[in-house]
């Protein structure tokens, strides 16, 4: 166990001047408690120490979600490749037929718990040099209508440079 939770804090201090990663943790922190976005998130040697001084076997959970979590319906699978359809095929089942069977994930169903609180502003230094203006806001769940793909619209009215051209309309 000792090597798995150096590796675990070995990742955590390689992101800890990654400005994306350090935005994200903040985004979680100051997420509604009770959302699912409020859970744990990163880890490190010192939170996994203090989780097994609780009493909390990490083997035991770490078993658990894998058991839980690791079988086919949860799964997608893409395969791409040049050799012939027979070939992929047979390294797939090769390399995938212990996976345990299991039946479709059902999704959470969707909380009336805001992510955020609206209105609030928040400034992270950056450790790079670089000006990052990230605006959030909830959308309602667009999971039945995937294929209409709404986000890309939004993302292309919102995209870059963009912004820039509404703001100096919006002034003149």
């Amino acid at each position: 166990m000792e090597r798995e939770v150096l590796a675990v804090d070995s990742e955590f201090n390689q992101v800890l001047q990654n400005d994306s990663c350090r935005l994200q943790q903040l985004q979680c922190y100051t997420s509604a408690p009770g959302h699912p976005f409020n859970r744990f998130f990163w880890g490190n040697k010192k939170s996994l120490s203090d989780a097994m001084e609780k009493g909390i076997n990490l083997r035991d959970r770490i078993l658990k979600l894998y058991n839980d979590h690791y079988y086919g319906g949860s799964m997608k699978l893409v395969v791409i490749g040049g050799e012939t359809l027979e070939v992929l095929e047979s390294w797939v089942l090769e390399l995938f037929s212990n996976v345990k069977k299991g039946l479709l994930v059902k999704p959470e169903p969707r909380l009336d718990i805001p992510v955020w609180e609206a209105g609030k502003l928040y400034w992270l230094e950056a450790v790079k040099d670089v000006h990052i203006l990230d605006l959030s806001w909830t959308l309602p769940s667009l999971r039945k209508d995937y294929l209409k793909k709404a986000e890309d619209y939004l993302a292309h009215l919102l995209g870059h440079g963009k912004m820039v051209f509404c703001v100096g309309n919006s002034s003149t």
